[in-house]
C-alpha cells in the first residue's frame, strides 16, 4: 500500500508523520497522478485524494477518488483489502 502526492517529498513525508499514515507516499508528477485517476478540481483547490491498494502480483484490490478535499480514504478498510486472507 502506498500514496502518490503532487507534494514534494519533504512535505509528503511531513504529512505521513503527523497523520500516522501506515504507510509510504510518493510525490508523483501530475501526469502520473492523471495516470491513475487522481482527480484534479480547480475550483476546490487542485489535487484530490486519492488512494490505491495493490497486492503484490499487480492487483488493484482497494481504490479510493475523493472528490473533494475532505473526501478522505477509509485506510482501515483499505489495509484489510491489501492483506492476505
Amino acid at each position: 500500500m502506498f500514496a502518490f502526492g503532487p507534494d514534494s517529498a519533504a512535505a509528503l513525508s511531513s504529512y505521513v508523520a503527523r497523520e500516522r499514515i501506515p504507510f509510504p507516499a510518493l510525490s508523483a508528477s501530475p501526469e502520473v497522478l492523471r495516470g491513475f485517476g487522481q482527480p484534479w478540481i480547480l475550483l476546490q483547490f487542485g489535487r484530490q485524494p486519492a488512494l490505491l491498494g495493490v497486492r503484490q502480483g499487480g492487483d488493484v484490490v482497494f481504490t479510493h477518488l475523493g472528490r473533494s478535499p475532505r473526501d478522505l480514504p477509509d485506510i482501515g478498510a483499505a489495509l484489510d483489502a491489501v492483506s492476505p486472507h
